[in-house]
């Protein structure tokens, strides 16, 4: 009988060991995918922030099993960083500046002299300013370009005369895409 309950008792003891490393080796998985996972993610927002190609990272979100959402699957297919749009305002404001001096020449003489000297010279400022000139909103876009704020650059461009936004369209869309795909990514780095 005491043999019985020895036995009994190693049992036990195995059943409860090998019950507590298969919870263990369970756990280590998880938080072995969850860090995959997280490494995915921090790789492709890495790619978008620093220009590298995103197409790698996008492997590495699917091999770690993550459902790729469509804004971010839309930025895979047509990649946009943040070089590409800090890289692209300069020229994209300097259109939009261009086109809002033209639709609107001033109505005296020297107004339209002004603007014309302003427009063959390409003159603009180059630091953030206030007020609501086409001059001051693109110099704001751009200040909120180089500094990464993307949405607010975004936000800015709807403050503009109508010929200035045909103007920025094109960049506007690289833009939405942009946004678009990093709110996709900042959803999933919070799940």
């Amino acid at each position: 009988e005491q043999q019985t309950t020895t036995t009994q008792i190693a049992a036990e003891i195995d059943n409860q060991i090998r019950q507590k490393l298969e919870g263990a080796t369970t756990e280590a998985e998880a938080l072995r995918q969850d860090a995959e996972r997280r490494a995915a993610l921090l790789g492709l927002e890495t790619a978008m922030v620093s220009g590298l190609p995103l197409t790698d990272s996008a492997v590495r979100l699917q091999d770690a099993g993550i459902d790729i959402p469509e804004p971010l699957a839309a930025l895979i297919a047509a990649p946009v960083t943040l070089p590409d749009l800090q890289g692209s305002i300069a020229e994209a404001t300097r259109a939009a500046l261009l086109a809002a001096r033209k639709a609107d020449m001033g109505d005296t003489l020297t107004d339209r002299l002004a603007t014309f000297l302003q427009t063959q010279t390409g003159a603009r400022p180059l630091a953030p300013q206030e007020g609501d000139t086409p001059e001051a909103v693109l110099s704001r876009i751009e200040g909120h370009v180089r500094s990464g704020d993307i949405a607010a650059a975004r936000e800015q461009i709807a403050s503009l005369p109508p010929a200035a936004q045909d103007a920025l369209a094109p960049w506007a869309t690289q833009a939405d895409l942009y946004i678009a795909g990093r709110a996709a990514l900042v959803t999933l780095l919070q799940e």
